[in-house]
């Protein structure tokens, strides 16, 4: 299992954005509701689109589902880093850190 710093590192996601990245996780993380993790999720999505990160691919022409797909392989591997029964430390509800955004 690769962890959130190996697939930040093969995203080529410069060393000075892995660290606002990974504080976004952990403060979500350590949220202690359901409603809490959606929000600061929400929150924390919206900034990392906002980040100049580079395309994953040289192929790729559309940047919009190059930055989804980044996002979402962010996503899944810091869910699998984290223990989903206990990603809420007040529940043991499972959550995804980051939702899509509405249309």
């Amino acid at each position: 299992m690769q962890t959130l710093r190996e697939c930040l590192k093969d995203l080529r996601i410069a060393d000075y954005y892995r660290y606002p990245i990974a504080i976004a996780f952990k403060v979500v993380d350590r949220s202690k509701s359901k409603e809490e993790v959606i929000e600061l999720g929400h929150a924390y999505e919206l900034f990392i689109r906002t980040l100049p990160l580079p395309e994953i691919t040289k192929e790729s022409a559309d940047l919009e589902q190059v930055e989804v797909k980044r996002i979402d392989e962010i996503d899944n591997v810091a869910i699998k880093e984290t223990n989903k029964a206990s990603l809420i430390n007040a529940t043991n509800a499972e959550v995804s850190v980051l939702s899509p955004l509405p249309s």
